[in-house]
């Protein structure tokens, strides 16, 4: 979601308010439309291998930056540590660690977590 929507959805009054905006925007309808395994890996909170590029940003939120295509080959970098992206998303204002998500055909292969004493 973007800023606005989370602003919009955190201000409905209660819980049954706050489906429907998630229902009108197609939040619920995205989440429906993947697979089981990348549904139970969002609710659970960790990343997998072979996680779609929808889940992951389910799971984690839109990247910092990112280079190539998803659909084919791509990094995309987040800003934080894979220990705590679930817990609180990209983490913009952590410079000191960082993510980097590896891509192919829409699915995630992997990620390796820098710490800010690694050289990138």
């Amino acid at each position: 979601m973007t800023g606005a929507q989370e602003r919009t959805y955190l201000a409905q009054a209660t819980p049954a308010e706050r489906e429907a905006y998630l229902q009108k925007i197609g939040v619920i309808q995205r989440f429906q439309a993947l697979d089981p395994a990348d549904r139970a890996a969002v609710l659970h909170g960790i990343p997998r291998r072979g996680m779609s590029a929808e889940a992951l940003l389910f799971l984690w939120g839109d990247p910092y930056s990112t280079a190539g295509d998803a659909r084919r080959y791509a990094h995309w970098y987040y800003l934080g540590s894979s220990f705590s992206m679930a817990a609180s998303g990209n983490q913009y204002r952590d410079f000191g660690n960082r993510v980097d998500v590896y891509l192919v055909k829409g699915q995630v292969v992997g990620w390796v977590d820098y710490h800010a004493d690694q050289p990138l």
